[in-house]
């Protein structure tokens, strides 16, 4: 694909996408032909000559200005082999960006962590992508990415060990972010936008799986008191309990089952979940308790408008904060086989969780850009997900200090 631009990097001048940029600069090779695009060229130029500084020797990004809506935004997608996106809520401003790249043969990863507005654009662009050969890939993130690829390397590691299947992966994850406006924004407008129902039917079994799964089997780790009371036992990951994460990133991973060799590489029994470390039964109850009435108060929109006018939430990063921010996950795996034996994996990054953003969905474009033949080159278009990225993807973030090991084989 012979392009001006290999990426562009829309949203550029927000926090993620300033972060993101800044990640460019120092990590992606020096030929790297770029652009950073936004509606304020001042704004631009002055994030532009920031990045200069940081790395005078690199091809310098290019800026351009464009609309969310016009020809400007076309003409833009049609110049760049991949699209960089960080411009949230995506649900009220990712639908142009995604059409056009689906339509114009333009590779495409963000950030966004709204499970119906992914299960939407699947529905209306994803035979669109195959036709055109356009790759898209929502969700590549520090929420998302993370457990799609520790999933992904505990089911490539069975199969290539044990010659078998996956048959059930629990995600023990803990998360310490500082959570920002445009992050608040986006919960409130999902049910702004989609209403409970509709979030409800994405909550449902491999909802966003292109193949259909067998009748699910209760996993090992929940007992049928568990979804009542919100505590679990794994035996090696110990007390569990809700992860507020987990109705984002479980259809992910549940979709990535399906994409890989129609289900067939972690095998067609396979089952995932994601909780957290519940270090006292009765706090971990009141916490499942808590969460099942915030969703249903955020369902009311007169709490929705005082969240949006009264939010605690800050509007700017508290350095020491963000010094502190964290997310460690540790996931084990059961293979389908008699012996049922165990892997261990583990994944992390300390620092701040929207740098971490900034380095997921940049290292998924160069990925794309400048990475060995993955799943998802091979599938050639469509709507896909991190863990189709594969090997490639984890060794790029591995080199930029995200972790991924295999850990342990449990007998």
């Amino acid at each position: 694909m012979s392009r001006g631009y290999e990426l562009v990097l829309l949203g550029a001048t927000g926090h993620t996408g300033k972060l993101a940029a800044e990640h460019l600069t120092k990590h992606a090779p020096t030929n790297l032909r770029w652009a950073l695009a936004g509606r304020s060229e001042s704004k631009l130029n002055s994030l532009a000559s920031d990045l200069r500084a940081l790395h005078p020797d690199c091809i310098q990004p290019v800026v351009e200005l464009f609309e969310l809506e016009g020809p400007s935004l076309t003409s833009l997608i049609k110049r760049t082999q991949v699209i960089v996106s960080t411009v949230g809520p995506f649900m009220k401003y990712g639908t142009p960006v995604i059409e056009a790249c689906a339509r114009n043969v333009t590779h495409y990863v963000d950030c966004s962590a709204e499970i119906p507005w992914h299960k939407e654009m699947i529905e209306r662009f994803d035979t669109i992508a195959k036709a055109s050969g356009a790759i898209i890939i929502p969700q590549t993130g520090s929420g998302s990415a993370p457990p799609d690829l520790t999933t992904y390397l505990l089911a490539a590691h069975i199969r290539n060990t044990y010659s078998a299947g996956t048959l059930q992966v629990t995600s023990s994850s803990e998360l310490k972010v500082q959570p920002s406006a445009g992050s608040m924004d986006a919960v409130l407008s999902e049910f702004d936008i989609y209403g409970s129902s509709q979030m409800a039917k994405c909550r449902e079994p491999f909802a966003l799986s292109p193949v259909q799964h067998r009748p699910l089997v209760r996993p090992p780790h929940l007992s049928s008191w568990t979804r009542l009371i919100g505590v679990g036992n794994d035996e090696y990951l110990g007390p569990l309990t809700d992860f507020e994460q987990s109705a984002i990133d479980k259809p992910l991973v549940e979709r990535s089952w399906g994409l890989l060799n129609d289900g067939g590489l972690y095998g067609p029994n396979f089952q995932y979940d994601e909780l957290k470390p519940a270090r006292r039964i009765w706090s971990a109850f009141t916490g499942h308790v808590g969460e099942t009435i915030l969703m249903y108060a955020l369902s009311l929109a007169p709490v929705r408008w005082l969240l949006r006018r009264y939010s605690p939430v800050a509007q700017k990063d508290d350095a020491e904060a963000v010094k502190q921010e964290f997310y460690h996950n540790t996931a084990v795996a059961i293979a389908d086989t008699p012996n049922r034996e165990r892997a261990i994996a583990k994944s992390g990054f300390d620092g701040s969780i929207y740098l971490f953003t900034g380095i997921c969905i940049t290292e998924a474009a160069l990925t794309l850009l400048r990475g060995e033949e993955t799943y998802a080159t091979k599938m050639g278009g469509g709507f896909l997900t991190s863990a189709t990225l594969g090997h490639a993807y984890i060794g790029r973030l591995r080199n930029v200090g995200v972790r991924f090991e295999i850990v342990d084989d449990v007998s």
